[in-house]
């Protein structure tokens, strides 16, 4: 699968024969995609509001309309879940990728020190389907138990920095997360995963 900016468009196909390949071409401009991990839907961001396209089908799923503009997003390992954080108001929100309904928010961060202080900068979903990591500008990095819609572990970085991206390691135990600030500061982390707050 290829998304193309210019012109806005989704290339889906096979890199060993081009027999099936296929090509949604999109209204409006794209400006972040991400793929599930099964390969099976993409979501595409354009000023306001996410698409989710079904790449085999090349039909649209189901459309985001959100009030404020999406900065992170990403799927669930079984694709039935996209989570989303935005630029204004700290908040994660979980959504079902079928209809597009909101299933849960939550309170992720607070304001950081540096522009778009607000904003839940990066996502990523647990392989083992329990957790959900969010980062954001006040250099907190949350693991959410999507059971209970609660925090399970946390960790500040001294700073703070924008956390700009996290991922867990296939067996789930560690989380690793780069960071930057807008001085010299910068670098990745990696945690063992717990229970308990660090």
């Amino acid at each position: 699968m290829i998304v193309f900016s210019k012109p806005p468009s989704i290339y889906y196909g096979d890199v060993e024969s081009d027999e099936n390949d296929s090509t949604v071409h999109l209204e409006t401009e794209i400006y972040k995609s991400t793929i599930s991990p099964d390969g099976k839907l993409v979501a595409v961001r354009n000023e306001h509001d996410i698409d989710i396209w079904d790449v085999g089908k090349g039909v649209l799923r189901t459309k985001l309309k959100l009030e404020h503009k999406p900065f992170s997003f990403a799927f669930s390992h079984d694709g039935r879940l996209i989570a989303t954080g935005t630029s204004n108001d700290n908040m994660v929100r979980l959504f079902d990728t079928a209809q597009g309904k909101l299933v849960s928010e939550l309170k992720a961060h607070t304001k950081g020190t540096i522009f778009l202080g607000t904003a839940v900068y990066s996502l990523a979903f647990a392989p083992n389907g329990k957790w959900l990591a969010s980062g954001g500008h006040d250099g907190r990095v949350v693991v959410w138990d999507l059971g209970k819609r609660k925090p399970l572990w946390q960790a500040q970085i001294e700073g703070p920095p924008i956390v700009c991206s996290l991922a867990f390691s296939p067996d789930s135990s560690l989380l690793a997360g780069s960071f930057e600030n807008a001085g010299p500061q910068r670098g990745i982390r990696v945690w063992k995963v717990s229970g308990n707050t660090d």
